[in-house]
């Protein structure tokens, strides 16, 4: 079964990088544009993900680094089988909120489960080739997790199982991010996310809008 109708725009970054608050901003940007676009988010973007995030984030479930990696894969799957590989069948532009690139950043690189490597490089094979653009919001973890704590706080919300390692193990995450950026996607894009939303915003829809029109999306 090939998937070549719509576009597949994974979006990758660490806590606090603002990646929902940017792909909200696009979608309503794409929309305005008269494309159709679908957004959804790893993990959480089914019912099953709904319940393997809730136990993902719960500080309170302890995890091997290994299950939590399968638990992104199971996550991934239902994800793609029921929401993205449809989406795409019907010519859909679908905006993701994460995708495979964050688990070799968190779990390969982070979590140092290198002996897993092999299983999800066979994982994500198909999921890896079909990411037509993966944009990276780079941020410094001190800045990233400053303003993700901040907001837990003003919330009420208690911090999640990720927002609660040390910078060491983020500064890991990041420096996963821009190694398998390179050797997992042919295309992708590093923006600059410490700036204000609106100049993130910006740098964004000027890529995206420009690989919209080298795709025939745009004119």
């Amino acid at each position: 079964m090939t998937h070549q109708k719509g576009l597949y725009i994974a979006f990758a970054g660490g806590e606090g990088s603002g990646k929902s608050t940017q792909i909200k901003l696009l979608a309503t940007h794409l929309g305005s544009l008269g494309l159709e676009v679908v957004v959804t988010k790893e993990p959480g973007g089914t019912r099953l993900g709904t319940d393997i995030r809730a136990t993902l984030l719960d500080s309170e479930i302890k995890k091997t680094p290994e299950a939590e990696m399968l638990l992104f894969c199971a996550d991934r799957a239902q994800l793609m089988s029921e929401v993205i590989w449809p989406a795409l069948d019907q010519g859909v532009i679908v905006l993701s909120d994460r995708s495979y690139v964050e688990t070799y950043a968190y779990q390969i690189r982070a979590r140092g489960c290198e002996n897993l490597r092999t299983l999800l490089d066979a994982i994500t094979a198909r999921i890896a080739k079909r990411i037509d653009l993966c944009v990276l919001l780079d941020i410094d973890p001190v800045i990233g997790l400053g303003r993700a704590r901040t907001r837990r706080s003003a919330s009420g919300a208690p911090t999640d199982h990720f927002e609660a390692e040390d910078f060491r193990f983020h500064t890991y995450v990041r420096a996963g991010f821009k190694q398998e950026l390179i050797i997992r996607t042919d295309a992708n894009a590093v923006v600059d996310a410490s700036r204000s939303v609106e100049e993130v915003g910006e740098n964004i829809r000027r890529v995206v809008e420009r690989f919209l029109q080298d795709r025939g999306f745009l004119e």
